[in-house]
């Protein structure tokens, strides 16, 4: 996905720099004209074998408005790109940041009642540190069940 919008930017970019350069050549163009023997005027960007008379076109002052124009919407629609990008970036590094969260805490729950299953008794720590209590049975399966709800809740 992030290849293609990649891609789509990029070819973005592309036509409108094609896009700006062409503008450019046009009005960078020269015209020139001639008549030919049967009196007929003839005008074209390449001057003939015969006398071309070199025709100077200037710029309106408009044209160089709608270029700026189009050049500041350009610049906007390119910051817009670039804005959603990043946001399409931190929007992915959040997902796999949870994603990894999400692995790391179903791996923890697994082992835990992988352990709670196999253990002979369970355990809970006292005040007296050489002196743990043991649960009951129904005490272990009160924990065992809240570990049974941690692994649904993180791997599925």
């Amino acid at each position: 996905m992030q290849k293609i919008t990649s891609l789509n930017f990029l070819l973005t970019v592309i036509i409108i720099l094609f896009s700006m350069l062409a503008t450019t050549t046009v009005h960078a163009a020269e015209i020139y004209k001639w008549v030919d023997e049967n009196g007929k005027v003839h005008y074209g960007d390449h001057p003939t074998a015969q006398a071309a008379e070199k025709i100077i076109i200037h710029k309106s002052a408009n044209a160089d408005a709608n270029y700026q124009n189009e050049l500041e919407k350009q610049t906007r629609l390119l910051e817009i790109y670039t804005e959603e990008r990043q946001e399409q970036q931190q929007l992915q590094e959040k997902i796999r940041e949870d994603n990894a969260t999400r692995d790391r805490n179903c791996n923890l729950a697994k082992k835990n009642l992988a352990g709670m299953k196999t253990a002979s008794f369970l355990y809970e720590a006292t005040d007296d540190p050489l002196n743990p209590r043991i649960l009951s049975q129904t005490e272990r399966a009160t924990e065992t069940a809240k570990a049974e709800t941690a692994v649904q809740r993180w791997c599925n």
